[in-house]
């Protein structure tokens, strides 16, 4: 259809049009509606027999979560007090007795780095799976080396005690670590399949929201298209039952009039806009 046609067509005609479409559209709404209805409510139900068990899982997930980062946090301190009392023993001879290998000992900075590496970096089960068995590694050879010196040099048996407290922290943090990866893993399944329904209950109430909005505007849409088809196109009164109008109630042929007194349409404007915008440019 021709720019030409479409203004001859009468007002009348197009309401008609347009009121043809809106009650189509109305009559069909119920059934959606009732579809959606039904969709949801499958959905809750889906969603209501899951959830004491997510939420079960994500309990134990999460108290494992905090024995370890708890244990951790300890044993961090506790490492720090421990490279104090061992740098003031250095300092006032008193590991001068020992066994000169304990200057190679580097299993606090190994520890920390460690801590670092776990706290810092984004690491997936295999990598923390390789930290974790290095530090047991590490707490077994701090087993061992306090044995052997709390019998050697009973008058450090504050810092061989702070160094064993500290390795049984990081060994029940390590614990805990391994507890939450394998509820993790035993759980996926279940997780996505809880996380999908609740993303499906969403989408289902959102559709439906939707829904009825749209059967409001429908209504809307027919009573005010009525009234136009009955007052005409030209200024009207606004309905005082509307609290949020969705149409307008200015002339609606106050355009097709300047069009056809030789004025430029709206899509006219900004067509010529750009062409001006477009030279200026290219000078």
């Amino acid at each position: 259809m021709s720019a030409e046609e479409l203004v001859n067509v009468s007002p009348e005609e197009i309401i008609d049009l347009l009121l043809t479409r809106r009650r189509l559209l109305q009559d069909q709404l119920p059934y959606m509606i009732q579809g959606l209805e039904e969709t949801r409510d499958q959905m809750q139900i889906s969603y209501d027999a899951l959830k004491p068990k997510y939420l079960a899982k994500m309990d134990e997930i999460n108290r494992f979560r905090m024995e370890r980062d708890e244990s951790h946090s300890e044993a961090k301190e506790l490492r720090i007090k421990v490279e104090k009392i061992q740098n003031d023993l250095v300092n006032t001879g008193q590991m001068m007795s020992l066994d000169p290998r304990w200057k190679k000992d580097k299993l606090l900075s190994e520890l920390n780095a460690i801590d670092d590496r776990i706290q810092t970096s984004a690491l997936d089960h295999v990598e923390e799976r390789k930290l974790l068995e290095e530090r047991r590694k590490l707490i077994r050879r701090n087993d061992d080396w306090l044995e052997e010196r709390k019998q050697a040099n009973p008058e450090l048996a504050n810092y061989v005690q702070g160094r064993r407290d500290m390795s049984r922290l990081y060994q029940s943090g390590n614990k805990a670590h391994q507890d939450m990866i394998q509820a993790l893993e035993k759980s996926a399944s279940e997780r996505k399949k809880f996380n999908q329904i609740r993303k499906d209950l969403r989408d289902a109430k959102n559709q439906l929201e939707a829904a009825a909005r749209l059967m409001t505007e429908s209504e809307q849409a027919i009573a005010y298209w009525t009234r136009r088809k009955e007052e005409g196109i030209g200024e009207i009164e606004p309905n005082p039952m509307d609290k949020e109008p969705k149409f307008h109630i200015h002339n609606l042929g106050g355009k097709a009039q300047s069009i056809r007194e030789g004025k430029t349409s709206s899509a006219g404007q900004r067509r010529d806009k750009r062409n001006r915008k477009k030279v200026r440019e290219e000078e």
